[in-house]
C-alpha cells in the first residue's frame, strides 16, 4: 500500500462507471487491520457515507458499499471522520 492506491481507487469512487468495480477493491483492502487506518487520510469516509445515505433504494444491489462501510466503521479514527460535517 506504500504505491498509494487508496487515494487512487478513492478518487475512482466519484466516476460512476468505475464505482461498482472500486467499492469491490476497497472492501477488500479494508479487511486488513493495517489497510483501514490508510482510509483516515483519504475522502473515502465521507464519500461512502454520503453513497450510503443517498442510494438506501439500491443498497441491496450495492452490498460491498454497506460492508466497506462496516469495515471503515470499525476503525475509530474513521467512524469519527463518518461522523463529521454532515454526516451521520
Amino acid at each position: 500500500m506504500d504505491a498509494g492506491l487508496i487515494p487512487k481507487f478513492v478518487e475512482l469512487l466519484r466516476s460512476s462507471c468505475y464505482r461498482d468495480v472500486v467499492l469491490g477493491i476497497l472492501y477488500h483492502l479494508s479487511i486488513e487491520d493495517a489497510h483501514k487506518s490508510l482510509f483516515t487520510f483519504t475522502d473515502a469516509n465521507a464519500l461512502v457515507v454520503q453513497m450510503l445515505l443517498s442510494n438506501s433504494a439500491r443498497l441491496r444491489n450495492t452490498p460491498e458499499l454497506v460492508a466497506l462501510t462496516v469495515n471503515l466503521a470499525n476503525s475509530s479514527r474513521n467512524a469519527l471522520a463518518m461522523c463529521e460535517g454532515d454526516g451521520l
